[in-house]
């Protein structure tokens, strides 16, 4: 029989066993990830430049023998570059994808107020032509991360707060809460939120928008596009070690929520700062 005294021993043992499996596997994964990463980011590099090809043939073809093509021939061929030219749209949104994960994150204190109104700028003539503003109850803090990065988390949720929108006033409002506004739940970090009054993502499909090339409706629809920009803004978000969520009901709008880690160095509380005027 066991002396008892042995038994914290073999605890002991058994927990730095499961550590040492536990480090063997998460190892294997972080391995696999960057296999995965790196095949992706190959094969569409190598994959770009012959789809360039078939869409530069296919103009030429429409260009310089148009006279002996009928009006099917020339259709099939505006098919083809058509086509050829999304398959390069998609190819570049997976570099894209991979990039995000391979680049090292610059982490620097970062003034959000700041960053959110080189945005907004950026995205003038957008928001001028679809009549859309942005608005921000309160300052945003000065947080610790990658600054072009958070940039585009910004810029691509605006941009789809607009494009998924059929209302004439359209109206983003971009704010944070403290970590404990959360449903009662404290997340230890503030929760950062971009909330639209557009057409809504029925529950069914919250999960599916951040699949990449995921679209919930027809590929001309709603200004088009490959269907990876929320993919990026949650692989975004994720290295920052934070994660992403929505609320929303269909016709209601939607709220993403999402947090940057452990990353607040300081609020601001020197009054509401609005995004740089649209005149």
């Amino acid at each position: 029989m066991k002396d008892s005294t042995d038994m914290p021993a073999d605890k002991d043992r058994e927990l730095q066993a499961a550590r040492v499996s536990l480090d063997r596997a998460l190892a294997a994964l972080k391995a696999s990830n960057s296999e995965l990463d790196d095949f992706v980011y190959i094969a569409s590099h190598d994959l770009k430049e012959p789809l360039r090809g078939i869409h530069n043939y296919a103009g030429f073809i429409v260009e310089d023998y148009a006279e002996k093509l009928d009006d099917q021939g020339r259709k099939w061929l505006d098919g083809i570059a058509r086509l050829a030219k999304r398959m390069e749209g998609l190819i570049e949104s997976l570099l894209y994808l991979s990039r995000v994960g391979r680049v090292e994150l610059a982490f620097v204190p970062t003034d959000l107020d700041k960053t959110l109104d080189e945005t907004v700028d950026s995205l003038r003539m957008l928001l001028e032509q679809s009549g859309a503003v942005v608005v921000r109850p309160a300052p945003l803090p000065t947080v610790r991360c990658d600054r072009v990065r958070v940039a585009e988390v910004f810029r691509n949720l605006i941009v789809n707060g607009v494009k998924y929108n059929e209302r004439p006033d359209k109206e983003i409002t971009i704010g944070v809460r403290d970590a404990s506004a959360t449903d009662g739940v404290d997340l230890g970090t503030p929760v950062f939120f971009v909330r639209d009054n557009g057409i809504g993502i029925p529950e069914r499909h919250q999960n599916q928008v951040f699949t990449i090339f995921k679209r919930l409706h027809a590929k001309d629809k709603y200004g088009g596009g490959t269907g990876a920009g929320l993919t990026i803004v949650k692989k975004i978000i994720e290295r920052h070690g934070g994660r992403i969520w929505i609320e929303s009901e269909e016709g209601r709008g939607a709220t993403f929520h999402f947090t940057l880690g452990d990353a607040v160095v300081q609020h601001r509380d020197d009054g509401v700062r609005q995004p740089a005027p649209l005149s």
